[in-house]
């Protein structure tokens, strides 16, 4: 009985080896899925295209800000420069 409780204890693993081979297994993973998206990026190329926004179009300030706020900003980052 003696040498049966020796071999259970040579078998068991520390906290610190079982967290690396968590770690080892969650990483070879990520690669495996990383590997598998940059194979599919690859045989299946996306279709883009992409419109240009002009700036004069976009009025991004006038609504949010009110034009007294805007002004004290205005002065805030003025005297700040």
């Amino acid at each position: 009985m003696g040498r049966n409780k020796e071999r259970k204890e040579e078998k068991m693993h520390s906290t610190l080896v079982r967290i690396q081979n968590v770690f080892g297994f969650f990483t070879t993973v990520a690669f495996f899925v990383a590997g598998l998206v940059a194979l599919s990026s690859l045989l299946y190329p996306a279709d883009v295209s992409v419109d240009v926004i002009k700036t004069n179009d976009v009025k991004m300030y006038d609504t949010i800000i009110p034009s007294f706020l805007h002004s004290f900003i205005r002065v805030v980052l003025a005297l700040m420069w």
